[in-house]
């Protein structure tokens, strides 16, 4: 079974979290705040489809991101400024 299917997130949220993970691209301001641990900024950010996937995509980045790349601003800042997973 696909986990982009049954986990149920956004086809344009795995793309994003993808080109973060690859190339480093700065994500959108929920992704962000979500790879930050920043649960405020995230809710806040969510727009209506987000706010019922949160913990999907949650748990995109726990299985599927390298712990370095998500957790806190300075992971998030240091995988950014590398250009991801090189």
């Amino acid at each position: 079974m696909n986990w982009r299917t049954y986990m149920g997130t956004r086809s344009d949220m795995v793309k994003q979290l993808d080109d973060y993970k690859n190339h480093g691209k700065t994500p959108c301001r929920f992704l962000l705040a979500v790879l930050c641990n920043d649960l405020r900024g995230a809710c806040a950010a969510a727009d209506t489809l987000n706010q019922d996937n949160l913990f999907n995509v949650v748990s995109y980045c726990f299985n599927k991101l390298p712990a370095p790349s998500w957790g806190n601003t300075v992971n998030v800042e240091n995988w950014i400024a590398r250009g991801g997973n090189v």
